[in-house]
């Protein structure tokens, strides 16, 4: 529980930077990252909260942050066109 606490507040400062300036990230890593993680729960031997609550939080912090950049990055281009 505290390594997926920790990680989530690690993750604030990417996100309030991402927020800013959305094109400084690779949607492709964020993107991929979560595909990475629900793999990852596919070859755990033994399901309980200990061994799925890690791959969970970071399938949904970087599904977050890939949605994030997707809808910032068209934010930020509809501003630049007015």
């Amino acid at each position: 529980i505290l390594l997926v606490g920790a990680g989530t507040l690690g993750s604030i400062p990417t996100y309030r930077k991402t927020w800013h300036k959305p094109h400084n990230e690779t949607l492709f890593y964020w993107g991929l990252s979560p595909i990475r993680h629900l793999l990852s729960i596919g070859a755990i031997s033994n399901y309980n909260a200990v061994t799925l609550l890690n791959p969970i939080a970071w399938v949904i912090i970087n599904t977050g942050m890939s949605l994030l950049i997707i809808f910032r990055r068209k934010a930020v281009e509809e501003v630049k066109l007015l």
